[in-house]
């Protein structure tokens, strides 16, 4: 094999590892199309690719701000509590999710986000600011489920965005 041979095929499979195993992390294909927000409630079909669970989501438009592109998902609805999630097929291997963040509260029991993916559970506490965070995750292998919600006692309305999600 020709060294520039070599050098594409290690580009290429480092491009698959990187894939996301997630479908519409930007949450930018969704049925509404709008500037403000829209409230979604469990069943509704409205963000492609995501449940939602809880109380009540929203998805939100330029109004708010994404940290990219046109829209985001406001987890503490109108009102919350609200969480999104998708379910995968894993192997057992570290996996690292990686989303945006941020709220517009500074109580910490309004701002954290659960964090599951299968057997894995964490959480964080975002910020006034988009941030990214980063956690790695070995669930096991076998059907899972990929969450992101509030906590079940938060019922504020609109203060806490996620953006940009990917495992």
């Amino acid at each position: 094999m020709t060294r520039s041979a070599l050098l594409l095929a290690f580009v290429a499979a480092a491009g698959a590892a990187q894939a996301n195993l997630l479908s519409n992390g930007g949450f930018e294909t969704n049925t509404w199309g709008g500037t403000s927000f829209l409230l979604v409630q469990p069943g509704d079909a409205v963000i492609t690719d995501w449940a939602v669970g809880q109380t009540s989501v929203d998805i939100v438009g330029t109004d708010y701000s994404p940290y990219a592109g046109s829209f985001a998902v406001d987890l503490a609805g109108t009102p919350g509590p609200g969480s999104v999630s998708q379910g995968l097929t894993l192997t057992a291997q570290p996996y690292v999710i990686s989303f945006f963040a941020r709220s517009t509260t500074s109580d910490p029991l309004n701002s954290t986000i659960s964090v599951d993916l299968g057997s894995f559970s964490s959480s964080v506490v975002a910020t006034g600011q988009w941030q990214q965070y980063t956690l790695v995750a070995t669930p096991g292998a076998g059907l899972s489920t990929f969450s992101l919600g509030t906590l079940p006692t938060n019922g504020t309305n609109g203060n806490l965005f996620v953006d940009n999600v990917s495992i």
